[in-house]
């Protein structure tokens, strides 16, 4: 090979190391981000969904994750990723995570959806008209089957909803139709372990004749219990009432 030749064939390897040692990403080998969906017991979920996306290149990744609630994303290079993880019966999380070139783990812990119910109360015929409140008996749903074999697997995620057994319904009380307004109350409270409205309180009420009436009803409802993985356990809820006046 002639002097000039060579020359320019060093000069092109010079160049390529000194590209490569430039740029950091182009020597990391690609990571894998790995972990955990479980549920508040710590049981893992399996079929959830788990997508991440870069942040800035918007190349989005989505996996579900297996039968002991384990999932993976290989092949992430370097950067800021945004995690979003949902599942039926438990809120969204929503996270950023980074990475640098070595594998990253994330475990998830989820959280039980809320309740919440919105009722509308009408009336249109003066206080003659109006009726008194009305309590139903419904049948409520039947506790979840549970396998011991499930439950030494710790196979998470099974959730049964809670389901009103007894129902009184609100009305316009006679000092609610006095106030002359549309107006509204509500409340938040929790369903306990077995089925009872527990822990009341006024989230906001146009009137105190609306408070009180909602305060009053739903003070009485009865539920089957939420259940997760066969065990009852507390539900937040919340209820709204809307009551108009029809003219």
């Amino acid at each position: 090979m002639s002097r000039p030749c060579r020359c320019a064939f060093g000069f092109l390897i010079t160049m390529c190391v000194l590209a490569t040692s430039l740029n950091p990403s182009a020597q990391e080998p690609d990571a894998q981000l790995s972990g955990l969906v479980a549920d508040p017991m710590g049981w893992g979920v399996r079929d959830v969904s788990v997508e991440i996306t870069s942040v800035g290149a918007n190349v989005r990744r989505r996996v579900k994750t297996d039968g002991t609630g384990r999932y993976a994303v290989d092949k992430l290079t370097r950067g800021t990723y945004k995690l979003d993880v949902r599942a039926n019966a438990f809120e969204t999380l929503l996270d950023e995570i980074s990475v640098a070139g070595a594998d990253v783990q994330r475990d998830v812990r989820l959280t039980l959806s809320p309740a919440a119910q919105t009722l509308t109360v009408t009336a249109n015929g003066g206080i003659g008209s109006l009726i008194p409140r009305r309590s139903v008996r419904n049948r409520g749903s039947s506790p979840p089957n549970c396998s011991p074999e499930s439950m030494v697997r710790k196979e998470g995620g099974r959730v049964v909803f809670p389901s009103k057994i007894v129902n009184v319904e609100p009305v316009f009380t006679t000092d609610a139709w006095a106030v002359g307004s549309n107006g509204i109350g509500r409340v938040a409270g929790v369903i306990g372990r077995t089925g009872t409205m527990q822990d009341l309180k006024i989230l906001n009420a146009t009137h105190p004749a609306f408070a009180k009436e909602v305060m009053d009803v739903v003070a009485q409802w009865q539920f089957t219990p939420k259940y997760l993985n066969c065990s009852p356990v507390e539900t937040p809820f919340e209820v709204t009432v809307n009551f108009q006046r029809e003219r």
